[in-house]
Parts: C-alpha cells; sequence; structure tokens
C-alpha cells in the first residue's frame, strides 16, 4: 500500500512540476494539471493514511503524513488565495519543496 500511495504522489510530484513550469512562464497553471495535481495528491495521502493504520508500524510513516499534511497546507493557501504572481511564485517553490521532501521521506521507509 506505501508503493501505491509513492505511485500517486510520484504523479502528483509530476503533475506540480508541470503546473510549476506554466506558473512561471505563463503566471496561472491550467485547471486541469492543478486539479490533476490535487487529486493524485490526494489519493497518495489517503492511501498513506490507511496503510498506516493496517501496518504493524504505523510510526515510521507519522514523519512522511506531517510533512505532506504541511504541504498540503500551503497548496490549500496557494489555491485560495488572491496574491499577485510574484507572491505565489515564490510560495510554490516552498510548496514544491516541501512536498518533494516528504515523498523523498516516503521513498527512504520504502526502499529499506
Amino acid at each position: 500500500m506505501d508503493i501505491i500511495a509513492a505511485i500517486f504522489l510520484f504523479g502528483a510530484a509530476l503533475a506540480g512540476v508541470f503546473a510549476l513550469m506554466e506558473l512561471n512562464m505563463k503566471g496561472f497553471p491550467p485547471k486541469m494539471v492543478v486539479f490533476a495535481h490535487i487529486g493524485l495528491a490526494v489519493a497518495g495521502y489517503l492511501s498513506l493514511i490507511i496503510y498506516a493504520f493496517v501496518t504493524e508500524q504505523p510510526e515510521k510513516h507519522y514523519h512522511t503524513l506531517v510533512m505532506l499534511a504541511i504541504a498540503g497546507l500551503i497548496g490549500l493557501w496557494l489555491l485560495l488565495s488572491k496574491k499577485p504572481v510574484h507572491t505565489l511564485k515564490g510560495a510554490a517553490i516552498a510548496y514544491s519543496l516541501v512536498g518533494m521532501f516528504g515523498f523523498l521521506w516516503l521513498l527512504t521507509f520504502i526502499i529499506t
């Protein structure tokens, strides 16, 4: 189940990279890419929560869940804010860094 979460989160990361490139080039990413990113991220997060409840060692996923929750809060702020584009670019870079750190943290548990 954690591998499924990693696959969903990797897809969300790819969609996020495309959205970040569009944000830097045009000012706003397309809605379809944003909604694909949100859907994949939510599916990955929910599958990771389910896996944390059914596994014998749920404590190893708490750190990843906290990191991804922080990234989710930043992403929600980005989605709902009406700030200027230069403010959104900085927040989008911080959002992508936190999200990628959470994803890499998850990979450290999967690989071992």
